[in-house]
């Protein structure tokens, strides 16, 4: 929404995206940037004051928990790293560690990793640092203290830390943690620690946080904004046409992205008073889980079932639907992805599909430049034959057996299947399913080595034979694009 212009979403009727644009330009005639930032942290940090107030009984009841050699009798033993705790409220975290004479009256340096949300870390009573709302990013920042030499003795010695998790789930421990010296040893901090609440929120006590609407307001996220700054300086230059890699925060919409992706090309194309350029842009690639410290196993991912809950499955079925637009091109990525990163590391395949496509449509080429697209299905008593479109000279498979094809009956319970090439068709069974009615291929956020490709190398596009009713039709395109005499 941010890279299409006012102009383009009046041509749509879009009421919603223009009502926040004009919210915005209003918003920017009253006041700057800096009065919507003093206005924002002010407010956050007046609702912060007040989420602590609400509990100054507790609070100073455990004024003394970063103190050496209190009562801890009552502290809940837990392991570390990554215990998670759903409360909002405040949790204090100890740890009680022995240093060597050797180590006494040296500057360590206290490694905790990210703290979500918020919090104060002390070593023997004394504070040595802490993060706050208005850090940048608190919740991923990572936390880096240094503890001064006087407070270092040889024998025990004491870690606390006060968590404050003010926003969804709290986490402490996310990764492993160390206690460091100048001469990079390191002393892990990881196993049991001592948990305390020092007070659990009732939400009902707690007023609602700020909305920070008015920042909002100023955001690259509101529809426009981009195309403004970004797009609109160029539309005085001649373009041969457009590259697209987007998608990754309108997944779970797909259904709006159906009209949102045409809808940016029409006006690009109208910005640029040419109605054939080219638009290529990229399929997501495999994906489940941003999770980059801590990566999904293969073999979770290769033992689950068919499943139809991740949304990217559907939004990539919706930017194929897209290439019924005039003059546009996909890179399929289902093979080249990353399960636990949404960066995938290996741009190179990718761009050379992107640069196969923008051949052949900005420049002419003849050769094939995509990989085998769903083109229909054919029940065949027990079996279901599946014929494509882009296959090249051939089809072929990578790693000796077709993987990631799934069935189902009438039932719509889809179960793992057999596949085999037939020429320039797959077949596709199970004994599980006597009497099939639809397949799917590739069909997850992140599908185990999808291996079905025509010979020039590219790699079939996931599908379902069993679409919904809202990707776009031929009529619809005609509409959006009509045809000139």
């Amino acid at each position: 929404e941010t890279w299409i212009s006012r102009s383009g979403f009046a041509a749509g009727n879009r009421t919603g995206e223009l009502a926040r644009i004009d919210k915005a330009a209003a918003a920017c005639r009253s006041m700057t940037l800096e009065d919507a930032k003093r206005k924002t942290r002010q407010d956050t940090l007046d609702w912060l004051d007040s989420f602590y107030k609400t509990y100054e009984k507790e609070s100073a009841a455990a004024s003394s928990w970063q103190q050496p050699g209190i009562d801890t009798s009552d502290w809940q033993s837990i392991k570390v790293p990554a215990p998670i705790f759903e409360e909002l409220g405040v949790a204090w975290f100890r740890k009680t560690i022995s240093l060597s004479a050797g180590q006494q009256g040296k500057e360590l340096t206290l490694d905790l990793g990210a703290i979500d949300d918020l919090d104060e870390a002390f070593f023997n009573g004394v504070k040595i640092g802490s993060t706050g709302i208005l850090d940048h990013e608190y919740w991923i920042k990572p936390r880096l203290y240094k503890i001064p030499a006087s407070l270092v003795k040889n024998g025990e010695n004491t870690i606390a830390v006060r968590v404050s998790n003010i926003h969804s789930v709290g986490s402490f421990g996310s990764k492993p943690m160390y206690l460091c010296d100048g001469q990079n040893t390191k002393l892990g901090l990881g196993g049991n620690w001592l948990r305390k609440f020092e007070f659990i929120a009732d939400i009902r006590k707690i007023r609602p946080r700020p909305s920070l609407q008015e920042i909002k307001l100023f955001s690259l996220d509101t529809p426009s904004t981009l195309y403004n700054g970004m797009v609109h300086p160029w539309t005085v230059y001649s373009m041969r046409g457009f590259l697209w890699y987007q998608g990754c925060s309108n997944s779970p919409q797909s259904r709006d992205y159906m009209t949102l992706q045409p809808l940016l090309i029409k006006d690009w194309r109208n910005r640029w008073n040419d109605d054939s350029m080219p638009f290529v842009f990229a399929q997501l690639a495999a994906y489940e889980q941003h999770t980059p410290a801590k990566r999904h196993s293969d073999a979770y991912l290769r033992s689950r079932p068919p499943q139809d809950i991740h949304h990217y499955p559907r939004f990539r079925e919706v930017q194929t639907a897209s290439l019924k637009v005039p003059r546009t091109g996909m890179a399929v990525a289902i093979d080249i992805g990353d399960h636990s990163d949404i960066h995938p590391a290996n741009k190179q395949d990718l761009a050379f599909r992107l640069a196969q496509e923008a051949k052949r449509l900005a420049y002419g080429y003849k050769g094939v430049t995509s990989g085998p697209m769903y083109a229909g299905r054919k029940i065949e008593g027990d079996k279901i034959r599946i014929t494509f479109t882009n296959t090249g000279s051939g089809l072929t498979v990578k790693g000796g057996k077709l993987n990631c094809f799934a069935i189902a009956g009438k039932d719509g319970c889809f179960v793992w299947a057999d596949a085999e090439l037939d020429g320039d068709c797959v077949i596709v069974s199970s004994d599980k399913v006597k009497a099939p009615v639809h397949v799917r291929y590739a069909w997850a956020g992140f599908p185990i080595e999808p291996n079905l490709y025509n010979k020039e190398g590219f790699p079939a596009c996931p599908f379902r034979t069993d679409t919904p009713g809202y990707l776009l039709t031929e009529e619809k395109i005609k509409q959006l694009f009509p045809e000139k005499p």
